[in-house]
């Protein structure tokens, strides 16, 4: 389970998600963080609370607008693949 990204206040790219699939037997999210609470962005609305989601869950252009603002804090995690497939 690899941290492969972290994102603090500065605009970044969508080029923080690795490129290469997470490793076999595992599943990739992004574990999201805002400064503001009730923040939206990418379609969700956002908490100080951290909260995780598969990143196939949202498309290049959510992904980018979440990476790209300043309000949240990003990590990218690979999270082995449980029995009931989540």
């Amino acid at each position: 389970m690899g941290k492969s990204k972290k994102q603090s206040g500065t605009a970044a790219s969508i080029v923080a998600i690795p490129a290469t699939p997470p490793e076999k037997g595992t599943r990739r999210f992004i574990r999201v963080k805002s400064v503001q609470e009730g923040f939206w962005r990418g379609g969700i609305q956002h908490s100080k609370a951290p909260a995780e989601y598969p990143v196939d869950q949202f498309d290049d252009v959510q992904l980018d607008r979440m990476f790209s603002e300043p309000k949240l804090t990003i990590e990218v995690i690979d999270r082995p693949i449980e029995k009931d497939g989540v």
